[in-house]
């Protein structure tokens, strides 16, 4: 403890404070020294990292993406099956394919607060096609069965008929009918149909997802 204080007045004995300036004395300097030393340490110090929320992965495990990939099938086919003109109805496909693949990452981002990458647009436009595709081959398959099914209804005859009404030359229909006599180009057929229909139903929901991505990434 110093006799003086700085202002040069003579202390008491065991006095914290001078009783004329009221400056701290002794063991209160000591502590005000560390506490100005500690405080830098202090505000050195960095706040901790904030948890990253990591983008879900987008395939049939993720149930929010299988979710809106089979709604926006379901809304697909709806469009498809309305009553509208044939020339109108290739055109309709491919547009309706393209904005389903789009719908789906706008409607998922929405539902999830999730902007997906274009990568993972892509993954939710091949499952929202994928899904597409089930839907019509199983509502072709069931088409399929009621002609079979139905007494005195000859199915290549009705197939001819479509293929007439759609603008096809007759001559082409006629050799067309005539390879379907041959069982092995019936079968070439169906599976050459249905890996083109495939292809078709996802590449397009694909395009459709990766532009839906990049636009809500902007």
């Amino acid at each position: 403890m110093p006799d003086y204080c700085s202002c040069g007045t003579q202390l008491v004995d065991g006095a914290r404070f001078c009783h004329r300036c009221g400056a701290p004395q002794g063991e209160l300097i000591a502590a005000e020294e560390q506490v100005v030393e500690a405080a830098p340490s202090v505000l050195a110090t960095e706040p901790p990292a904030l948890p990253q929320v990591a983008l879900s992965e987008i395939s049939f495990h993720n149930k929010a993406a299988v979710a809106v990939a089979m709604l926006v099938a379901l809304l697909f086919w709806l469009v498809m099956f309305l009553p509208l003109p044939t020339i109108v109805q290739a055109p309709l496909l491919i547009i309706d394919l393209l904005a389903g693949g789009f719908f789906a990452v706008w409607f998922y981002a929405k539902r999830t607060g999730q902007t997906l990458t274009v990568r993972k647009g892509a993954h939710l436009g091949w499952l929202t096609g994928v899904f597409c595709f089930v839907i019509g081959a199983v509502v072709a398959a069931i088409n399929m069965l009621a002609f079979a099914l139905t007494p005195d209804t000859n199915f290549w005859e009705m197939y001819k008929k479509v293929l007439l009404e759609s603008g096809q030359q007759p001559s082409d229909v006629e050799k067309l009918m005539q390879a379907f006599q041959d069982p092995s180009s019936v079968l070439f057929l169906v599976v050459f149909s249905m890996a083109l229909s495939f292809a078709l139903f996802v590449l397009l929901p694909v395009l459709g997802g990766m532009l839906g991505a990049k636009v809500l990434e902007e």
